[in-house]
């Protein structure tokens, strides 16, 4: 073998050579892997490079041939294999390790890289070791155990720590029962999410699916390490976002408008009567003294903001109150009451961790990541926040002088998201509670004219199947193509073109790292795409050729612009910009290059031209607040006094055709599609889709052909989660 290279041994970190081979051989003995043939030959082919010295030439055009038999001059512009494969192969690693936590060493393949990585997995090896009962015979280091699983890689493992200086302190100052350990906290079927751990760790509420509604979640309690569950809230109506006590006797929960009493509720941990504490409000979280509530919310106009209530004397206040983007997310105030750390959002997902005092002041940004997040929660003594990025829990110090992301910690082989903190006593260890998601939002295509005599679509067919997460694009003027966003070829949507009926899908963009992307119009000349997308947290317009190639920036200002529409002679693209202030308006500009013009100055989004091209329609609410209220508006091209066309409709659900303007409309748990024809401006009901299209999980989108005849939809197959029980974190 060759001698290995000081880039290996980096890679490889402290972590032998003999234990990352033996942990090789363990992975693509599993059943996992075993089923995957493909994914095991690039996982021991990586692997084996790296541990050779030869990372540097873990390159894509090098792995499509030793791998995938390509030829020398494959282009990985057009041919997406690597980077599907590595996707996969991540995918399957975490399924590994969610099901063996045990194993002594973690590989795994960083996300925009081909180059493995290797950790010793801490509470693995620090788990204690089960006692031989009298009688039962040794197993040696030469022969395996009964399940399989040779004693000697735990061996060489703990030899290998030794061998890079742990010292003996660790394993004095660490009890067997004090290591971190992972343990399923839910398995039970459909979505359990936003868990909440009782203060002192030994029970769990959280959001469940009620098996008559399932799109209806209710709250459900459980104690750790026991299977029974209580519903304790459980109506026809969706509960949301439990919330415990300080003092562990009460949880507050948000109940959805499908009730007639809907806002903020208080209910005693046991269960019993409810009281109400607002009418409107989402989030929640507690002050340390248990006297008042902090709830997610906002006027009528303007993004979402955190507003404090006295439990006792309902008096009010705003906490944090933006005035642009999409506003605030989560939130938690530190163990001393006097600052507040929430996750705040410019639009869906570009958002960073904030901290502000909770007897005013401005905002102070703590985090540079410009992507979506979740947390954050303080540890103990308030010197920390906790927050999760990129799956992954970090720590960061309330104090820095300038934004970061601190430090990357408990690395968990599995997606984290929306996790909860129990509070340590002097007999008790802390506890971390985390959903774990499976997702999958696929296309659906639907022909228009197919409603049956009920009433509902009766050719409804998928659309360039997959297994990740789609949202639909514009179709050609000729109706013959589309283009749509997917994360089936990277972790991030990526810009995608497939036939209508969904065959000869190929991938259009590959930036990578993008965190937004959005498909929009195509050129009257069907020869160029507009999409917008978020790269380094700037939400710009681009352009490319249906055909692929390098997309041109055609927008740079620090504002957020997006939904870009072409006028019908090609001359000009309309598009939203906040570049004006602090409200979303309408702007043009030439499309080939010049300066913007503002056609709307009391607000406005989402522009599409009319056929004849003399008019633009919008709605006056932004798609960063997805309700049933925005009005449908019309202006003249040129800019004008704007005329109200409609009123009901949710951004991004509706689309402009040559028939006239189609929309969603909610009935009960599904979504029916109605036509503002031009021909009478009456607003008819076209049919009924039997299931209801994705609100923010995509996002959720309805696009029509120019005729008016094909619609495309997202639409949620797969959404479930458990949650997860991290003990002893620290």
């Amino acid at each position: 073998m060759p001698h290995r290279s000081e880039s290996a041994q980096q890679h490889a970190g402290q972590v032998p050579e003999a234990a990352i081979r033996a942990q090789l051989e363990q992975i693509l003995a599993s059943e996992v892997f075993s089923r995957s043939e493909r994914l095991s030959r690039f996982l021991r082919f990586v692997v084996e490079q790296t541990l050779d010295g030869q990372s540097g030439a873990l390159k894509e055009q090098i792995l499509a041939c030793e791998l995938y038999g390509k030829r020398t001059d494959f282009d990985a512009a057009r041919d997406a294999v690597v980077r599907v494969d590595a996707r996969r192969l991540r995918d399957k690693l975490r399924e590994y390790y969610a099901g063996a936590p045990n194993q002594p060493v973690i590989v795994e393949l960083p996300r925009g890289a081909y180059v493995p990585s290797f950790e010793w997995n801490v509470s693995a090896l620090l788990a204690p070791v089960p006692a031989v009962s009298e009688g039962e015979p040794q197993e040696s280091a030469t022969h395996p155990s009964r399940h399989g699983k040779p004693q000697w890689i735990a061996l060489t493992a703990i030899v290998g720590i030794i061998s890079v200086g742990v010292t003996i302190r660790l394993w004095t100052s660490i009890k067997p029962s004090d290591s971190p350990k992972l343990t399923p906290l839910t398995a039970y079927p459909g979505d359990e999410n936003w868990p909440s751990l009782s203060p002192d760790g030994n029970f769990v509420a959280f959001t469940c699916d009620s098996p008559e509604v399932p799109t209806s979640p209710d709250i459900c309690v459980k104690e750790v390490g026991t299977e029974a569950l209580q519903r304790l809230v459980a109506t026809p109506a969706a509960e949301n976002f439990p919330a415990w006590s300080p003092d562990g006797r009460e949880i507050a929960f948000h109940r959805g408008r499908g009730a007639k009493e809907h806002g903020i509720f208080i209910v005693s941990r046991v269960g019993g009567p409810e009281r109400k504490v607002a009418d409107t409000g989402t989030l929640i979280a507690w002050t340390p003294d248990g006297k008042s509530l902090l709830i997610r919310d906002r006027s009528e106009a303007g993004p979402f903001g955190i507003r404090q209530i006295n439990l006792e004397s309902f008096e009010q206040r705003w906490v944090t109150k933006p005035e642009s983007g999409a506003g605030e997310w989560s939130f938690a105030v530190s163990p001393g009451g006097d600052t507040l750390a929430f996750i705040r959002y410019q639009r869906p997902g570009i958002s960073d961790v904030y901290v502000v005092p909770m007897n005013g002041g401005e905002p102070r940004r703590l985090t540079d990541w410009k992507v979506n997040l979740s947390g954050p929660a303080w540890t103990q003594d308030g010197k920390e926040l906790i927050y999760e990025a990129d799956d992954r829990l970090w720590r960061i110090s309330p104090l820095i002088a300038k934004p970061g992301r601190g430090t990357q910690f408990s690395n968990v082989p599995m997606p984290i998201q929306h996790f909860s903190i129990s509070r340590p006593g002097a007999d008790r260890p802390v506890r971390l509670a985390f959903h774990t998601p499976v997702e999958q939002i696929s296309l659906r295509l639907i022909d228009l004219d197919s409603a049956a005599a009920d009433g509902i679509f009766q050719s409804i067919a998928p659309f360039a199947p997959a297994t990740r997460r789609d949202a639909p694009g514009r179709f050609s003027p000729d109706g013959s193509k589309v283009a749509f966003t997917s994360t089936r070829g990277s972790p991030d949507y990526e810009l995608w073109v497939a036939d209508r009926d969904g065959r000869n899908a190929r991938q259009l963009t590959f930036f990578g790292s993008n965190r937004v992307m959005l498909a929009q119009t195509w050129s009257p000349d069907g020869k160029s795409i507009l999409f917008e997308t978020a790269v380094d947290g700037n939400n710009d317009i681009y352009v490319i050729s249906s055909q692929g190639g390098t997309p041109r920036r055609l927008t740079s200002s620090p504002a957020i612009d997006g939904l870009p529409d072409w006028s019908t002679d090609g001359q000009w693209i309309y598009y939203l910009s906040i570049a004006s202030g602090t409200a979303a308006n309408i702007w043009r500009m030439p499309a080939h290059g010049g300066p913007a013009e503002q056609i709307t100055k009391d607000g406005g989004s989402e522009p599409q031209l009319s056929p004849d091209g003399r008019y633009i329609y919008y709605l006056d609410q932004s798609p960063m607040r997805p309700s049933f209220g925005a009005r449908l508006m019309r202006i003249p091209a040129a800019g004008g006094e704007p005329t109200v066309i409609h009123q009901g409709l949710s951004p991004l659900y509706w689309c402009v055709t040559q028939r006239g303007i189609y929309f969603l409309q909610p009935e009960g748990n599904v979504h029916a599609v109605h036509l503002l024809r031009f021909s009478d401006q009456k607003a008819v009901r076209v049919g009924k889709l039997p299931f209801q299209v994705t609100y923010v999980y995509g996002p959720g989108r309805l696009t029509v052909s120019r005729d008016g005849r094909w619609a495309l939809v997202n639409v949620v197959d797969r959404r479930e989660g458990d949650l997860v029980l991290l003990e002893n974190f620290r």
